[in-house]
Parts: C-alpha cells; sequence; structure tokens
C-alpha cells in the first residue's frame, strides 16, 4: 500500500473544492448596486421634478409664457415620465434611456421663452432648472465623465440658448448654466470616487476570500494528514507493534484477519472526502464490529443501547474506542473490558471503556505516547466532543468520551 498516495489523493480532493459562496464575492457587485441605486433614484428625481415643476409652473404662469405652450410641454413631459418609469423598471437606467431624457430636456430648456414667466428667466429661478439639474444627475450616474460630462454641458447650453432666445444677453443669464456646469463637475466625481471605492472594497474581499480559501485549505490538509496518520496508527502500526511485542503470532489467523483489516482501511482513505459523513448510522452496531476487530484476544462486554448518531461522530468515537481496546490488550494485563453507552434525552452521548488491570499514572503521560494524544483527545476535540482518562496504578483505567449532540459541525 502506497501511503504517499494516498496522502495525495486526499490532498487534491482538498485543492479542488470550489470556494464558499458565502466567502467568495461576485466581481463587479459595486457597480450593480450602485446601477441598482442610480435607476432608483433616478426615477424619483425624474418624477419629482417634473410633478412639482409643473405645479409651480401653473401657479406662476405669466407672460412671455402662455398656457398654448405650457400645457402641452408639461404633458409631455408627464407623458415621457411614465415612459422613463416603464424602461427603467424593466431595463434599469440604460445609456439610451439617459441620452433621449437629455435631449428632451435639451429641448425643453431651449423652449423656456414660452414656459416662463419675465421675471423667472434672468435669475435661473424658473421651475425649468431642477429639472436640468435632474437630466445632469442622471447623465453622471449612467455614465463615464468621459459622456457625462459632455451631456451635462450639453444642458447647460441649452439653458442659456434657452434664455437667450427669450430676452437679451445679460451677465445674470450665465447663473443658471453655472449652476449646472458645477453640479456636473461634483456630480461626475462623487460618482467616481463611490465607483473607486466600491472597487476597493471589492478587491479587498476578494483578497480576503483567498486568505480564507488558503487558510481552509492549510487547515482541511492537516487534519487529512492527522486523520491519515491516526488510520496508520491504529491499523498497521498497531499491528506490528503487536508482532514486535510477541502479542500475536507471526503466522496466526488473528494476524492475518488484522493485516486484511488493515489494508482495506488504508484503501479507504482515498474515497474519505467523497463519503457523506452527515448520515445518521448505528453506534452500537460500529462499536460491535470494533470489539470483534480490535480485541479478539479479551472479552468484551457491551452495554450500548441502540443509537444514531451522525456518520463523522459514530467514526470518530469508534476510532477511539479501538485506541482503548488496543491499549487494554497490549498494556493492561487482562482478559475483559467493557464498553458502556449512555443518550441523553437532549442528544448528547457519553461512552465509556473500562478495565480493572494495570493502570497508570495520567500525569506521567509520555509526550510520545501519540496514541492516546491524537487517537482519543484530539479525535474527539475535532468533532466537537471532548474525552477524559481516568486511570489509578493497580485499580484499572477508565475512558470517558463525550459529544455534546449539537449539530455545528453539519
Amino acid at each position: 500500500m502506497d501511503t504517499n498516495r494516498l496522502l495525495a489523493d486526499v490532498r487534491a480532493a482538498v485543492a479542488r473544492a470550489p470556494v464558499p459562496a458565502e466567502v467568495a464575492m461576485a466581481r463587479g457587485a459595486p457597480d450593480r448596486a450602485l446601477d441598482r441605486f442610480a435607476a432608483v433614484y433616478g426615477v424619483a428625481l425624474r418624477l419629482g421634478t417634473v410633478g412639482l415643476g409643473g405645479i409651480a409652473g401653473a401657479l406662476s404662469l405669466a407672460q412671455p409664457a402662455s398656457a398654448v405652450w405650457f400645457v402641452p410641454a408639461v404633458s409631455l413631459l408627464a407623458v415621457w415620465c411614465l415612459v422613463f418609469l416603464s424602461i427603467a423598471v424593466r431595463r434599469g437606467l440604460t445609456h439610451q434611456l439617459v441620452i433621449a431624457d437629455t435631449l428632451i430636456i435639451c429641448a425643453t430648456l431651449v423652449l423656456q421663452e414660452h414656459l416662463l414667466s419675465a421675471a423667472e428667466i434672468p435669475n435661473a429661478s424658473g421651475w425649468l432648472l431642477p429639472i436640468g439639474t435632474a437630466a445632469v444627475l442622471l447623465a453622471q450616474l449612467r455614465f463615464r465623465p468621459g459622456a457625462g460630462v459632455p451631456l451635462g454641458l450639453l444642458v447647460a447650453a441649452a439653458d442659456v440658448a434657452g434664455q437667450l432666445r427669450a430676452t437679451d444677453f445679460r451677465p445674470g443669464l450665465l447663473i443658471g448654466a453655472a449652476i449646472l456646469i458645477i453640479q456636473t463637475v461634483l456630480g461626475a466625481a462623487t460618482v467616481q470616487l463611490v465607483r473607486r471605492a466600491g472597487r476597493a472594497a471589492e478587491s479587498e474581499c476578494e483578497r480576503q476570500a483567498v486568505q480564507n480559501r488558503a487558510a481552509e485549505v492549510a487547515a482541511a490538509r492537516r487534519a487529512d494528514e492527522r486523520e491519515h496518520f491516526r488510520h496508520l496508527h491504529d491499523t498497521a502500526l498497531a499491528t506490528l507493534t503487536m508482532v514486535g511485542s510477541g502479542s500475536v503470532r507471526s503466522r496466526s489467523d488473528v494476524l492475518l484477519k488484522r493485516a486484511a483489516s488493515d489494508a482495506a482501511a488504508l484503501r479507504a482513505l482515498s474515497a474519505y472526502h467523497d463519503a457523506d459523513r452527515t448520515q445518521l448510522e448505528r453506534l452500537d452496531a460500529h462499536l460491535e464490529r470494533v470489539a470483534r476487530a480490535e480485541a479478539p484476544e479479551i472479552t468484551v462486554v457491551l452495554s450500548v443501547p441502540p443509537t444514531l448518531v451522525r456518520g463523522e461522530v459514530v467514526a470518530a468515537i469508534a476510532g477511539c474506542v479501538g485506541e482503548a481496546l488496543r491499549n487494554i490488550s497490549r498494556h493492561a494485563g487482562v482478559h475483559e473490558a467493557r464498553i458502556g453507552a449512555v443518550v441523553e434525552d437532549t442528544g448528547a452521548v457519553r461512552v465509556k471503556v473500562c478495565d480493572d488491570g494495570r493502570g497508570f499514572d495520567v500525569r506521567t503521560l509520555a509526550p510520545h505516547r501519540r496514541g492516546v494524544r491524537e487517537s482519543i483527545l484530539a479525535r474527539m476535540a475535532e468533532i466537537g466532543g471532548a474525552a477524559e482518562i481516568l486511570s489509578v496504578p493497580d485499580r484499572g483505567t477508565e475512558v470517558v468520551l463525550r459529544w455534546s449532540g449539537d449539530d455545528r459541525r453539519r
């Protein structure tokens, strides 16, 4: 059995796993969020300015404006608002929609001699200025500065052209155009800052996702390596130790069975990640098989009620029990062990493996005794459980395994 090849297969399976959806961030998400905001804001801006502007214009209607021009103009703007709303809701704030809006508003501004009173034209206080402002802001929200700024300047030029058609030139006529130009520049700068901030946040999220992914892969690899070496310790190394200590004769049937079982367990490592370890399995049946396989030379008394537990928990507890039985067989000097289990109403599971053998001082447990540390203590910790070794010299040993029954690792 090529154990290095098995470990490489497990590592490759982890490396191919996809990045979790809750960690990865879709590219372009900030721009799409800004576009959604622009569509909602654009509809509110266009409807609000035309609606309120139409009311204000009707209340301030005076010469040279006339109802002959005002009523059709406001009616057409209202129809355009409905068209604008329909397209924005279905397709968002498209380039074509914003260009059409800009041209319609420019045409309206050019005709302001028929829509504004004589008092409103010179000082940019008419109801058409907010409508022009909306067109300027919509252009900046939808386009990059290279196209948005020229559209804003076109609206400002239309405002100046409309005023010049209505009255003689004077410096005050440029106030409205100046306001529109300032709004164009500030709007373009603000939108670009928001887009850059969004992309910076997106890049940071992607960097964090890559780091998290690398950390998850590294942690999974370490966990796979630990589980791999635990399987080696629990199978091939345990069998070799029994042979070396003389507990099993080199040509006995027990050794042949254990060797075949060890080979099958090592081959199963290649499918370790493909198995669904969240399925419920019978804990009692697994412990019965472990007792037969790991301690054929001693008598094991089982007191385990039929219990369904998640597969990963069953595998961990069975591995711990197998290690405890092997330790009893090798070190306790007795021919009997006891396995008991209790399942609480909350779903918590407590398993005990006991013997009346030699026992040992737990405080003197050597660092090289990785069977207890890795195959029992660390294995239970990885599934959110706990293990405790209770032993007194000449009074036996008790291994207590606890799992809380929650689903945090599901």
